[in-house]
Formats: C-alpha cells, sequence, structure tokens
C-alpha cells in the first residue's frame, strides 16, 4: 500500500502576527507529544507519513499557548 504525502494548516481565530507554531506528532493521539524539528510555521508538509500517527500545533503568541486538537 502506498502512503499518500499530506499537508496541515492551522488557521487561528485572532491576529495571527506574532504566532509562533511547533507541529508536533504523536503516535496514538494521547501521549508522547514530540516536537517534529523544523516544523514551525503555519503549514506543514508530511512527506512520509507513519501508521497510526497524529499530529497537532502548538500556537503560541505573547506568551500563552494552545494547542489545536488532534
Amino acid at each position: 500500500m502506498t502512503k499518500t504525502s499530506f499537508t496541515l494548516n492551522i488557521r487561528t481565530t485572532s491576529d495571527p502576527s506574532g504566532n509562533a507554531y511547533q507541529w508536533q506528532s504523536s503516535p496514538d493521539g494521547k501521549t508522547e507529544w514530540a516536537n517534529v524539528a523544523g516544523a514551525t510555521e503555519a503549514q506543514f508538509h508530511v512527506a512520509a507519513p507513519v501508521d497510526g500517527a497524529w499530529y497537532r500545533c502548538v500556537v503560541t503568541n505573547g506568551g500563552a499557548s494552545a494547542a489545536s486538537k488532534a
């Protein structure tokens, strides 16, 4: 079975200026969230998907942060 690459985008409800982004991955969407090296933009291209992996984005602005729903 061929795995297809895909792109994830995050959109915020507030002004995006000053936002910092960090994409994270987890093997099950519940535990062991880890930063994806170099994935620090609002858009993240997953070139080599891993079976069962979940992704989320942590957005930080002015010291406050929130994670997207996985």
